[in-house]
């Protein structure tokens, strides 16, 4: 099962009473005709099979809404998207505005590519590498929206240095189980009343959790249980805790 299919079952088991409606073809044609050029396999691919679904992915930072993606279209025309592939644009009016592109100069396969942010603000542009490939995003995006947002506890842990089966073995051992990954730097993990995404973004050197959990008891305990674990003996890695999302 391919990625993307498997994705497209992930969200009829979680979603029953939505449908699944793709992008119509003149809608993916004016797309294509804004950029000159075609779009990205894999972008195309989800658009004309998830759709609406795909454009209901969205945070307070970017929206996927193709208005928004001709938005920030529009803002780049200049750039002749020989590299950057606008996917969502800004959700903010100002004072500064973040698109997310696909970055073709980092290809993943023959159809993906990496995906980066671009802000605009008074500074100028400044680009952060943020997904390994829109498939990650969108597999990290849906699974926060199934199942992580519905929790109303949540913690953010960040280690410099660690490996990612390091975090995985904790969450295992607390009885989490595994929906497989989408990177080898991914994961996502259901334990009943809490959740977890695990990643560590391109050129970065952290591992960030993302934790959920149904009460803040059970959400101090879980991370407390995972920081214990995972603790570096003899080194100075620190873990660092954060309490703002970036959904």
């Amino acid at each position: 099962m391919t990625q993307l299919a498997s994705l497209i079952d992930f969200l009829t088991q979680v979603w029953p009473a939505q449908t699944i409606r793709g992008v119509p073809d003149d809608e993916l044609r004016a797309l294509e005709q804004a950029l000159g050029r075609p779009l990205p396999g894999a972008y195309r691919e989800a658009l004309a099979r998830l759709g609406d679904i795909v454009t209901r992915l969205s945070s307070n930072m970017s929206r996927f809404e193709l208005a928004h993606v001709h938005e920030a279209i529009a803002a780049r025309a200049d750039d002749g998207f020989a590299r950057f592939v606008p996917i969502a644009g800004s959700a903010n009016d100002g004072p500064y505005f973040t698109d997310l592109c696909l970055d073709l100069a980092h290809p993943a396969g023959d159809a993906d590519a990496r995906v980066v942010s671009i802000t605009i603000d008074g500074a100028g542009e400044r680009l952060h590498p943020r997904y390994h490939t829109l498939g990650d995003l969108l597999w990290a995006w849906a699974f926060h929206a199934a199942r992580m947002r519905p929790l109303d506890a949540q913690t953010e842990l960040s280690w410099p240095t660690i490996e990612i089966a390091a975090v995985d073995q904790a969450l295992r051992d607390l009885g989490f189980a595994s929906r497989g990954v989408t990177h080898v730097d991914a994961g996502l993990y259901e334990c009943g009343d809490a959740a977890a995404y695990l990643y560590r973004a391109p050129e970065a050197l952290d591992l960030d959790l993302h934790l959920t959990a149904a009460t803040e008891a059970r959400r101090v305990e879980l991370a407390a249980a995972i920081v214990t674990a995972v603790q570096p003996r003899g080194r100075r890695d620190i873990t660092r805790w954060q309490h703002q999302g970036m959904w």
